[in-house]
């Protein structure tokens, strides 16, 4: 398994891992462009579609080394059942991309030409947005943003391709909404009396349990249809906070009614980082971040740190009323006590939150 390099009669030779990627990405007897993001003294790292593919640099004399430096654009093609990777000719379009300085117009212009697209504004706006998410200038990934920034939503579908969801309308439209969907408003106000008592038993509280309900009653279908946009929301969320996560992260919306409103709670699940004293690293650690509407409290969040069977709690209140939160603390170590887990300490601050998961959501809409 290997790549033929054009540049010279040399192989690359690449794992399992890095087959694997280039056949899931290019398509039979297909080709697509890639960006050299940065190399060392025995790799160099290709951008491919928001992925990264290592080559190894030791079949390759020091002057085909030095001529892939980090913007170069290459091109991957199968040929006759190999893998040829080409540098562009042409100078000016070698460094399409740099990760230290602006992108040149005139460069993205020439790299539009060979690829047969326009050099218009928009296209050259299209092909900007493109490398700087760090995606390759490859044909058919440009004529499937284009449509978009011609409507003014490239922002939007650019967000799409990072969570690796199809560009559809009916998802830009779910984007589009959640993006500017503060936590603490609701998604459908007022029907709580048009809901049948089935589904409305199902919402009274966020449970996990309850996603897997549903009602086929006439009455439910927008809530029915609106839960299930949620969950659409849920995956792509879960997969922008996944970008640059160290470990993978688990995010769940937990969707509930509030005085007759549709509300969500949004749950995050990750591995603790950081080690408590006292306890066996071979013990599970994780974190829980919640955050959820209330009536009297406003937007409340939590973050659970747990070691074994230890648990710290942190709680963030938006509105007033610590003292019946602190009240309620002896009922909650009792419930907890009950399943098993011990509280360890418990801390209750004034929202907002920096840092928390309301925060990492919003941040994830920035490309």
């Amino acid at each position: 398994m290997h790549i033929n390099f054009m540049g010279g009669n040399v192989q690359f030779p690449l794992n399992r891992g890095s087959w694997d990627l280039l056949t899931e990405l290019l398509p039979a007897n297909g080709s697509l462009l890639a960006t050299v993001r940065r190399t060392t003294p025995h790799s160099i790292f290709l951008k491919i579609e928001n992925r990264e593919l290592e080559l190894s640099l030791a079949q390759l004399d020091e002057e085909h080394r030095s001529a892939l430096t980090p913007g170069s654009v290459v091109r991957l093609e199968v040929l006759q059942e190999q893998v040829i990777m080409t540098k562009l000719s042409h100078p000016r379009v070698q460094h399409v991309q740099s990760q230290e300085g602006p992108l040149i117009p005139s460069k993205i212009e020439e790299a539009l030409v060979e690829l047969n697209i326009p050099p218009t504004p928009t296209t050259i706006e299209v092909a900007q947005a493109l490398l700087k998410g760090g995606f390759p200038l490859q044909e058919t990934l440009l004529w499937a943003v284009i449509p978009w920034a011609k409507k003014g939503q490239l922002d939007l579908a650019l967000l799409l391709l990072q969570a690796r969801f199809p560009l559809t309308p009916e998802l830009v439209k779910v984007v589009e909404e959640l993006r500017n969907r503060e936590g603490k408003e609701p998604i459908l106000s007022s029907i709580g009396e048009q809901l049948s008592s089935e589904l409305e038993e199902i919402l009274t509280t966020p449970r996990w349990e309850n996603r897997a309900k549903g009602s086929d009653r006439p009455q439910d279908r927008e809530v029915v249809r609106r839960l299930g946009k949620i969950l659409v929301e849920e995956r792509f969320v879960e997969a922008l906070l996944n970008r640059q996560a160290p470990q993978h992260e688990y995010v769940f919306a937990l969707p509930f009614l509030l005085n007759g409103d549709l509300y969500t709670s949004w749950v995050r699940i990750c591995a603790e980082q950081q080690h408590k004293e006292g306890f066996s690293a071979d013990e599970p650690s994780f974190r829980i971040e919640l955050e959820i509407p209330t009536n009297s409290l406003g937007l409340v969040e939590a973050d659970l740190a747990i070691w074994g069977k230890n648990v710290s709690l942190v709680l963030w209140v938006e509105g007033v009323g610590h003292e019946s939160l602190e009240d309620a603390l002896p009922l909650l170590e009792e419930e907890l006590m009950n399943q098993g887990w011990e509280l360890s300490s418990v801390t209750i601050l004034s929202a907002p939150r920096e840092g928390g998961l309301t925060d990492a959501k919003s941040s994830s809409f920035t490309l």
